[in-house]
């Protein structure tokens, strides 16, 4: 009699993961169940979930309402078409109520399955306004380096990181990339640069300008002051459509509805996707500004997905979005990220600029190094905090994952981040030292384990340096502020 498979066994014969080795799989955590900012395995292991999954799950996990939402919807209507002047309830509601919550101008949604079909959707949107305008010369997408928009044909063209794009060539023609604005670029420069390339190319032929507010896949990367500002001014200035990219800003992460309220930003198209439904079923939105409809009037979009305008996803959407805004998440976000960067700054004497820090801590996990989950800088702090709640008197490794542009000042204040009562210590020793930390951390007294790993290939590419930094759990995190955090509540924080 033969033996059944394992899910683990079943994983490595048959699911190609993405961004896993082909061929040579590592072992898989399988995941069972999910309540609130909490995960559990197959085996049973509990795990914070500090990235909200891939960003979108801004609610958290196991809402039975949503659940219920989704089943009655399927029962009353799973699914038609949306092609043409075919339509449905719930998708007709959300386009409402995305209007409602909006900037101004945006009144108009074309619904989409996930991010990188929104960017699609957004780059066909401006090119074919400038065609129907006798302009269509005016094809150029302006994009950044370490820009991340997504895996199609034009969004992957348009993505910065170019190890995202080796071996898929030849990518779509028309994209130029400007350099990354990290918070510590000089935005005179980044502004002059745009200026440049738009008088090298000629404003004539340069239909959009696509940016994040805040850069998410390449490393949490927020503007310098004034960037924003500048930049919009300029594009306004030459007639260039500007696209944002809030697949992981929207719907609340940076303490606002949208990054584009954040930055005082009047966008012509908004891509979003994620957190519209935190996940529980697939879907986008992309937000068309009045302008660029006058600019579109009277022609035919030959553009859809099969799935467009779902009515069971544009039901769990509404249900969301109430919970977000009952909650006050939003308002949270805001509030509960500026604290944890005020007790951040206020720990550390030296005066480092932690506004500029880009950090992420993995979910806790007993066993490797190696990190599988990661989270955005406040959500960081927060969940340095909880470790204790959750995992009080539990041996075993937190995995820390670090990007910055000086990956020495970050490893001090990945340290930092986990809330070690001694870590004031460390860093008045390290700075005797010269800022030596590999040194300061030779001569701690022997309760931490540290180590880092450079990931091969990446420096020369990408604007800041990558490293994975491991710190064994000694029982010597304190209850930071545990009863000023809400453990039921998933960490939907501001950078």
């Amino acid at each position: 009699m033969s033996v059944p498979a394992t899910l683990a066994e079943l994983d490595a014969a048959h699911v190609i993961h993405p961004h896993a080795v082909v061929g040579a799989p590592a072992a898989p955590v399988i995941w069972a169940r999910g309540r609130g900012a909490t995960l559990w395995d197959i085996d049973g292991k509990e795990y914070i979930d500090g990235t909200c999954g891939l960003w979108q799950c801004a609610v958290g996990h196991g809402r039975p309402e949503l659940a219920r939402v989704a089943a009655e919807q399927i029962e009353r209507l799973e699914f038609y078409a949306s092609f043409w002047n075919f339509a449905n309830e719930p998708s007709i509601r959300l386009a409402a109520r995305l209007a409602e919550l909006s900037p101004a101008g945006l009144d108009r949604v074309f619904f989409t399955n996930g991010g990188s079909e929104g960017i699609e959707t957004a780059i066909k949107l401006v090119r074919l306004a400038w065609h129907v305008q006798g302009r269509p010369e005016r094809n150029v997408i302006l994009s950044r380096k370490s820009a991340y928009h997504g895996v199609g044909v034009a969004s992957l063209a348009a993505t910065g990181i170019p190890p995202l794009k080796e071996g898929f060539g030849p990518l779509a023609p028309g994209f130029v990339h400007l350099s990354t604005p990290t918070r510590r670029a000089d935005a005179d420069a980044l502004v002059a640069e745009l200026r440049a390339t738009i008088d090298e190319l000629g404003a004539e032929t340069i239909a959009a300008f696509v940016g994040e507010p805040v850069m998410g896949v390449g490393g949490m990367i927020p503007p310098p002051d004034g960037y924003w500002p500048q930049v919009q001014a300029v594009l306004r200035e030459h007639g260039i459509l500007l696209i944002l990219d809030e697949i992981v800003t929207g719907y609340g992460r940076t303490g606002r509805w949208f990054g584009a309220q954040r930055y005082d930003l009047d966008a012509d198209v908004i891509v979003t996707a994620k957190a519209l439904t935190s996940g529980y079923i697939p879907m986008g939105a992309v937000f068309v500004h009045d302008r660029l409809v006058e600019l579109l009037a009277g022609t035919a979009f030959r553009h859809g997905f099969t799935y467009n305008g779902h009515p069971v996803g544009s039901a769990v959407a509404l249900a969301n979005l109430e919970i977000i805004e009952r909650e006050g998440l939003v308002e949270r976000a805001a509030s509960v990220g500026a604290r944890m960067l005020e007790r951040l700054r206020a720990v550390d004497g030296r005066g480092h600029p932690f506004g500029r820090l880009t950090l992420s801590i993995s979910s806790f996990v007993p066993k490797p190094w190696t990190p599988f989950q990661w989270a955005p800088f406040a959500g960081a702090g927060a969940l340095a905090a909880k470790l204790d709640t959750i995992k009080r008197g539990v041996g075993g490794m937190a995995t820390v994952r670090v990007l910055h542009e000086n990956p020495r000042e970050a490893a001090l204040q990945a340290l930092l981040a986990r809330g070690d009562r001694r870590v004031g210590d460390f860093l008045e020793g390290a700075a005797r030292l010269g800022g030596d930390w590999r040194r300061a951390l030779r001569e701690w007294d022997g309760d931490l384990e540290f180590h880092t790993t450079r990931v091969r290939g990446l420096d020369e590419r990408l604007p800041w340096d990558h490293f994975d930094v491991g710190v064994k759990k000694t029982g010597l995190l304190r209850e930071w502020e545990r009863a000023q955090l809400d453990e039921a509540t998933p960490l939907a924080v501001s950078g």
